[in-house]
């Protein structure tokens, strides 16, 4: 995944505009607030209770930064729990959510 974000944003990170980074978080040695933009993918933490983790991507989003948490989760059933749980901890680390978007992805034959 990380090989293929490169390529696909080759000219924005040859540019400046861009870094991908696959990293630990909580290992991640990078200068506070310089982020404008944190994609997180299938990270069950943020979900689960992640109270490091969430300080750390406070640490390290940028005073207009924005958060993007994405999940597939393992069944349909368990999206408003996940849903539900992901805006708890937002709100508790002063995040706010400002769009929740979400839909049964499975394929229909």
């Amino acid at each position: 995944m990380v090989r293929q974000a490169v390529e696909r944003n080759r000219r924005a990170i040859e540019l400046g505009k861009a870094r991908i980074l696959h990293a630990d978080l909580l290992d991640l040695d990078a200068d506070s607030g310089v982020y404008d933009k944190i994609f997180a993918m299938n990270v069950n933490a943020f979900w689960m209770r992640a109270d490091r983790e969430f300080e750390t991507l406070r640490r390290l989003l940028g005073p207009d930064g924005t958060l993007y948490l994405a999940w597939v989760p393992p069944s349909a059933g368990k999206i408003p729990h996940i849903v539900e749980q992901a805006k708890a901890n937002l709100d508790a680390f002063g995040f706010q959510a400002v769009q929740v978007v979400y839909s049964d992805f499975r394929l229909k034959t």
